[in-house]
């Protein structure tokens, strides 16, 4: 299971982006996912949280 850490500090990064339309949700709900199976999120998908408006 994720660290308290590691989700927390997802969530703040999250909480910078605009998640108004599906594609925004779909990448923030899988690395949600990602951390909370326990696993480093992958590079590729932080790049994509970091493309989010």
């Amino acid at each position: 299971m994720a660290d308290n850490y590691d989700l927390q500090a997802l969530l703040l990064t999250l909480g910078d982006k605009s998640l108004e339309d599906v594609h925004s949700l779909a990448v923030a709900q899988d690395a949600i996912w990602e951390v909370t199976n326990g696993h480093i999120l992958s590079a590729a998908l932080a790049e994509k949280i970091a493309r989010l408006p």
